[in-house]
Formats: C-alpha cells, sequence, structure tokens
C-alpha cells in the first residue's frame, strides 16, 4: 500500500484490522466548539474481504503515516454493484463519548483536568492534557454530560473554552505550534459573519432570589441587536457571578466572524495551531486554526483552514 496517501483503518470484532485505500471520497473535520472529530467517506472494498458492517468497531483515517482521525462505526453502508462493493462511512471521533453520558451531579472539589476526565463516563481512547491547574470546585448540575463537566473546569481554571486536538485528547490550552505552508495553490478564500447567536444582556439572580447580576456586550448591540435572558442563580460562579455572565456572552459570540483559506494539500494543522501562509502573494497571513476541513478526492487533497475571530479565539 502506498503510505503517501490516505486510507481507512477499520477495526474488526476479532481484532484485526483492515486497511482500504481505494478513496473515492473522504470529508474529515474537527472545529474548536465541537468535542469530536466528523469523517465522511465512500471508498471500494478489496475483492477479497468478506466485511460485513457488524464486524466492524473502530473507524480510523490516515494520511501518509500519521493517523488523523479514530471513531465509532456511526454509521456504515456496504452496496454491491455488480463485482464491485462499495464503503460508505460516518464516523464521529472517540471524544463524541464525553457527550454521551452524564456526569455524576454535585460540587466536585479541588480537580485538575485529570481528576475531571477520570471522573466522566467515556472510554479509555480519550486522553487528556496533562499538568493543568487545580480549581476550588465545579459545580455539576443533573443532566450535564461529561463534556459539560470538562467545559465547567475549562471555563472556572482557565476562561477558556476546552477543544480535541490531535486523535481524542481533550486540551484546555492553545497549542504551541507553528507551521509554515510555503507557496500553496490557494484555491479560495473567504470571510464569514454569523450574528443568529448574540446575546446582548444576561440578568442572573441572587441568594435572594432577585436579579440582581447582570452583563451585557455591545458588540450585538452594534447591529441593533436585542437578545436578553434571565438566568437562575449558577452556583458553579458563587461569589464571581459577573465572570460566570461574561463567559456565557463570550459563548454567545463563538464562531460570529471568521476567515476561511482553501489550498490545495495538507500540512498536519491542527486546532489551535498558528500557520504561517506565506509565498502566496496578497494572499500571504497568519492564522489560528478554529476549524479546519480537508477533503480527499481523486483530484487531490484540498484543506480548508478557519481562523475564527470571537470571545475565545484567536
Amino acid at each position: 500500500m502506498d503510505r503517501t496517501r490516505a486510507f481507512i483503518r477499520l477495526h474488526l470484532m476479532n481484532g484485526s484490522t483492515l486497511d482500504v485505500s481505494n478513496i473515492i471520497s473522504a470529508v474529515f473535520e474537527k472545529d474548536y466548539y465541537l468535542p469530536y472529530s466528523k469523517l465522511s467517506a465512500r471508498a471500494v472494498l478489496p475483492e477479497e474481504t468478506s466485511l460485513t458492517v457488524s464486524n466492524v468497531k473502530r473507524v480510523e483515517l490516515w494520511y501518509g503515516y500519521g493517523r488523523m482521525h479514530r471513531g465509532f462505526p456511526d454509521r456504515l453502508n456496504i452496496t454491491k454493484t455488480g463485482s464491485l462493493r462499495t464503503l460508505e462511512v460516518f464516523s464521529r471521533g472517540v471524544t463524541v463519548s464525553l457527550c454521551q453520558s452524564e456526569s455524576e451531579p454535585g460540587i466536585w472539589s479541588d480537580v485538575n483536568l485529570r481528576d475531571v476526565v477520570t471522573r466522566c463516563r467515556t472510554t479509555d481512547e480519550v486522553s487528556f492534557e496533562g499538568a493543568t491547574d487545580t480549581v476550588n470546585y465545579v459545580n455539576i448540575l443533573e443532566k450535564q454530560s461529561s463534556w459539560d463537566a470538562v467545559c465547567a473546569y475549562a471555563l472556572k481554571g482557565y476562561s477558556r473554552y476546552p477543544y480535541i486536538s490531535s486523535v481524542g485528547t481533550v486540551m484546555v490550552t492553545k497549542s504551541s505550534s507553528v507551521r509554515t505552508v510555503n507557496s500553496p495553490v490557494i484555491l479560495s478564500s473567504k470571510t464569514t459573519l454569523d450574528t443568529t447567536r448574540l446575546l446582548t444582556k444576561l440578568y442572573m439572580k441572587d441568594l435572594s432570589d432577585e436579579y440582581s447580576y447582570s452583563a451585557e456586550d455591545t458588540y450585538a448591540q452594534n447591529f441593533g441587536i436585542t437578545r436578553e435572558k434571565y438566568l437562575p442563580l449558577d452556583m458553579q460562579w458563587l461569589h464571581s457571578e459577573e465572570v460566570g455572565l461574561s463567559m456565557r456572552l463570550k459563548y454567545s459570540k463563538r464562531a460570529c466572524r471568521s476567515y476561511q483559506l482553501k489550498y490545495l494539500g495538507y500540512n498536519s494543522e491542527d486546532l489551535t495551531d498558528k500557520v504561517n501562509i506565506t509565498g502566496a502573494g496578497p494572499l500571504s497571513t497568519q492564522l489560528t486554526v478554529g476549524a479546519l476541513r480537508v477533503s480527499f478526492s481523486s483530484l487531490g487533497v484540498e484543506t480548508t483552514l478557519i481562523q475564527y475571530n470571537d470571545g475565545f479565539l484567536p
């Protein structure tokens, strides 16, 4: 098999693997605000395989010698046309398990990221950033997911939103990686604005059941938008209520402005990496990756890098 090309590796129930290299099309996606990667792909199965959909346990995407994705077989189809068998797969990364189980409600005292992830109901394939700060407590409400617990920790400890790096690693600090893409073939660039989630003002109750806490955001007001919400007291931010409201306002601005650059190729970019685009004339720039989309087809590999300009990024 040519390891300089993309291939799909299927991990089977019996412990063996099957590599599928005849890819018709594949799209790999990651987003700072989405706690798992996504893979959608179509490929021709090797003639000699007797693969059935119920045999697949995990799905991976590799490019060259690097693994880009490892996830669950959310949806699999095998279509037979004459002697040709085509595989269609949609897979979400293993960290989606953090969204699918609830955390134990209550006050979790003196915890770092390791403590939070360890207490979460998730697969042992999920890893986490080491040597993180300890916070005095996080307050986990009923019906909150394991990812909600991770978010509560990250917002309180680092005033930022957590994200998934590499293949299944929960992160709370930004990447220090700087990558350079020299003289790329630029396919397109785009700027976007999305005001649909912006909030203008928040109110929160105090211990006396009065809405004595409030915070507002002038960015949304600049567009003539009025969106106000009234919230119950959030014990997560007891004695720092204004900070809690500020975090909610920042989250409402997620991905509100973005710059996208699509180029031919792929250079192993990951979320929050700094990428220097050089030798591209007026499109030469430096951006911080807030999302990326990598497409594989018979025409080659295309990468779309997206920088968010919002409350948490760049």
